[in-house]
């Protein structure tokens, strides 16, 4: 895998911008923004996917390296895009560029979203883990 990129509506790979948007100011927004960081964020192997409108992240996920398989996870949608299909549409366009590596993808998702990602062709393969 490569470095953070951003998948854009086109579905091709550019560097991220290097202006700033939407950076936190307060310590509530700073301490919220920490809490949904983990170690794995930090990984070079972990890339970071999302669709912009107007400038701004509308829909995420991240790629990394998951024992013998590559793993999709944090998919989300800002609130004011959501109902709108661009989850689903990133989720399709990852999935397309991950396929010519031929290794099993698996999902590290919720399971209140199961029958969406069951519309993508996943399947439960484990029991839930809480988050």
């Amino acid at each position: 895998m490569s470095s953070p990129a951003k998948t854009t509506a086109s579905g091709s790979s550019t560097p991220s911008s290097d202006e700033p948007k939407n950076v936190p100011t307060s310590e509530e927004e700073i301490d919220k923004l920490r809490k949904e960081i983990d170690e794995l964020d930090a990984l070079q192997t972990t890339v970071h996917h999302w669709l912009e409108i107007d400038g701004r992240p509308a829909a995420v996920l991240r790629v990394l390296a998951h024992e013998e398989a590559i793993a999709i996870g944090r998919v989300a949608t800002a609130h004011e895009h959501r109902g709108k299909g661009l989850a689903g549409r990133l989720m399709r366009l990852v999935l397309q560029d991950l396929a010519p590596l031929n290794r099993p993808v698996v999902l590290l998702g919720q399971s209140h979203l199961e029958q969406w990602y069951e519309r993508l062709g996943f399947v439960r393969s484990g029991n839930e883990v809480p988050e």
